[in-house]
């Protein structure tokens, strides 16, 4: 004869049962569950903590999906501070020879340059006495001159101390020719000398003069030529 049990009893020992299943379950579990045991596709989200996952448990293509499309282009920041010299770099070879240039334009004419030449030509003098032995004469402004005076004379007498010189002032000879005449002979003579007017000089002291010497003071003279070349330098030298 069987008891009847109560049926609070009978739910109570169900109850007990079904939890020593459950912790023996859970004990099983956490010893034998492998990712062999999981079904693939099998695991959720919800499945899966929060913020347990890091980057290093995710594949390499994951993460590069998870990288977002670059940003706008930022501003424009500050100008750095100028960096200090670098050294001098080494000499680098000659270059190539360059073309021609195109010739340049012509340039401006020149000041004038300090040289000026005077000319004093007669075409005939007669010396008949003393006071006509003065056969030619220039006046030329002040400067330095390089005088060249040519002439033909032709003596009434004989003589052989005739001479004519290029004088300037009252005495002063720059240049001498002497000669021994014969009478009526022509004779082609040349003097030369260096002479420095003064400024503000006048008279004989502004004049160069051919004063001629002739036996007897009788004479022809033709082909009178005086010219003066005016200079910064002149040095005169004879034999």
């Amino acid at each position: 004869m069987f008891r009847r049990i109560p049926q609070s009893a009978l739910k109570l020992a169900l109850a007990i049962a079904a939890l020593a299943l459950v912790g023996a379950g859970t004990a099983t579990a956490a010893k034998l569950i492998t990712g062999k045991d999981i079904k693939n596709g099998s695991i959720t989200g919800v499945d899966v903590k929060k913020g347990s996952l890091g980057a290093d448990r995710l594949s390499a293509a994951a993460r590069t999906a998870l990288k977002g499309a670059a940003g706008p282009k930022g501003a424009t920041g500050d100008k750095g501070a100028a960096g200090a010299a670098g050294p001098t770099g080494a000499k680098g070879d000659t270059g190539a020879k360059g073309d021609t240039g195109a010739a340049g334009d012509a340039g401006a004419t020149g000041a004038r340059g300090p040289s000026d030449v005077f000319l004093h030509t007669k075409s005939t003098h007669t010396i008949s006495d003393a006071n006509s032995r003065l056969v030619a004469t220039e006046t030329l402004p002040a400067g330095k001159y390089l005088v060249t005076a040519h002439l033909v004379v032709t003596p009434a007498n004989t003589g052989w101390s005739q001479s004519c010189n290029l004088r300037t002032g009252a005495l002063t000879d720059i240049g001498s020719t002497a000669f021994a005449g014969v009478a009526t002979q022509s004779i082609g003579i040349s003097v030369s000398g260096v002479l420095t007017i003064a400024e503000g000089a006048v008279g004989a002291n502004a004049q160069i003069r051919i004063i001629c010497f002739t036996q007897g003071d009788a004479a022809t003279v033709k082909g009178i030529s005086i010219a003066s070349v005016q200079t910064t330098n002149a040095t005169l030298t004879s034999e």
